[in-house]
């Protein structure tokens, strides 16, 4: 045996060197992220969400498809002494994919806009490696011109413009998401994907490099009317310049940074109007509000310099579409995220006063309305005081009369199939006599 021993100790402390080696370096790719760690991370990612979407991607039932108790679709609740009227415009996910879709009061499709990826990109944008099919996309931010046309966020993709007919008017290749808003002179405002962080930067003390080696920087564009981006503005910078750079932190204990590989995630902004600005002493007309889910905080943004004048944390979780009201207000959807059952939590509207940061009126459904979106979520104040809500994965929009004690007062399902919702994004109340598309035939 000790000659056993003595004839092979060479091998043996060969063989411990390397298992020591490969312990050590495996010590390091997770300490000091070296390679093979962003390739690890990345396959991790992609099993990840192969296991949870695999139906999806064999086409043989869409993650956009949600089971629903819902029997009924289309409309299935309309007071007409409540209601707001008007048409309704939504984005949302029928026949196999998603579009955009106009409907009356009583639920009858007057016009639909069908998004052919192929035609509007034949090749990949610079920022992509394929273009995704027409059952693969979604539709993050929309608005409906008066004309027929509708600009669309086409989630990871690009910002497009359809005509009544569905044919592009112009195309944006860039990675904007999650809303849009048309000003008045006709320019558009949406949130945009400026770069990807590889390392630390000295001018973004607070920002660490997540697991997968990269950070994304939202920031806020400015597109012309003709789909030119005319300025931009990175959130991360504006967040460090005003002071508030503690956002990042939040939750985060005794940390210096953050590792969050998506610290920010604008889906939100709008414009302050010049017709309801006086309602705001502390703010200005073409001041910019906007949506910071990771940190769970909305702010004001001013309107000549994009630099950060107001903001509020912890009101609301995962919060989208904050919105400027006429009395002054914010009204915003909070998600309440917590899970993914409405079993676990409710999401809720919330009206607040920015001078006090109160809570002046709140709701979140009862217990035979009940909304909850782990994500996305849109609600719509409607001149009359209704509220529109979007409830996405319940393929629902809600019609909410606080006149008359927050009563249900019109609802649409978007029943796919039989058990199955598609889910609904969008949503936007028109008055029918602002367009003048509607019942002309596309030629």
């Amino acid at each position: 045996m000790l000659t056993f021993i003595r004839n092979n100790w060479e091998k043996a402390f060969f063989f411990v060197g390397i298992l020591l080696i490969a312990i050590g370096y495996g010590i390091a790719v997770g300490k000091y992220r070296v390679w093979p760690h962003d390739v690890l991370n990345q396959a991790a990612d992609a099993f990840a969400d192969w296991r949870a979407n695999w139906r999806h991607y064999t086409q043989n039932r869409s993650k956009y498809l949600i089971p629903t108790d819902e029997t009924a679709g289309g409309v299935t609740v309309n007071d007409t002494a409540l209601t707001y009227p008007g048409y309704t415009f939504m984005t949302a996910y029928r026949d196999g994919k998603f579009g955009a879709t106009l409907v009356d009061m009583d639920g009858k499709v007057l016009h639909r806009w069908d998004v052919a990826m192929a035609e509007l990109f034949p090749t990949p944008p610079a920022h992509m490696n394929a273009v995704p099919p027409d059952w693969d996309i979604n539709i993050q931010g929309s608005a409906l011109l008066p004309n027929g046309d509708v600009i669309l966020n086409i989630y990871s993709t690009g910002l497009v413009k359809l005509d009544r007919c569905g044919k592009p008017v112009w195309i944006l290749p860039e990675e904007t998401h999650h809303s849009v808003d048309v000003l008045p002179d006709g320019t558009i405002l949406s949130p945009i994907r400026l770069e990807t962080m590889t390392a630390p930067m000295p001018s973004r003390r607070r920002i660490g490099m997540s697991d997968s080696g990269n950070v994304v920087d939202d920031g806020v564009a400015l597109i012309s009317a003709d789909g030119k981006v005319l300025r931009t503005a990175s959130m991360l910078d504006a967040i460090h310049a005003s002071g508030r750079e503690g956002l990042f932190l939040a939750g985060s204990g005794n940390e210096s940074r953050t590792n969050d590989g998506d610290p920010v995630h604008l889906n939100d902004v709008e414009m302050l109007r010049p017709d309801i600005a006086g309602a705001f002493p502390i703010f200005r007309a073409g001041d910019l509000l906007v949506s910071f889910r990771s940190t769970n905080t909305i702010a004001v943004l001013d309107g000549e310099t994009w630099e950060m004048k107001w903001s509020m944390t912890g009101m609301f979780h995962g919060q989208h579409d904050p919105d400027f009201l006429p009395n002054g207000h914010i009204l915003v959807y909070d998600n309440d995220i917590f899970g993914d059952s409405l079993n676990a939590s409710r999401s809720k509207v919330l009206e607040i006063d920015p001078i006090t940061q109160e809570i002046v009126w709140s709701y979140d459904g009862d217990d035979a309305v009940r909304f909850y979106a782990s994500s996305r979520g849109m609600q719509v104040p409607l001149p009359n005081g209704n509220v529109l809500i979007s409830d996405p994965f319940g393929g629902r929009i809600l019609e909410v009369s606080r006149a008359a004690g927050d009563k249900l007062a019109w609802e649409y399902v978007n029943l796919a199939e039989p058990g199955f919702v598609g889910m609904v994004l969008d949503i936007e109340r028109v008055d029918p006599a602002t367009l003048t598309f509607v019942g002309q035939p596309c030629g």
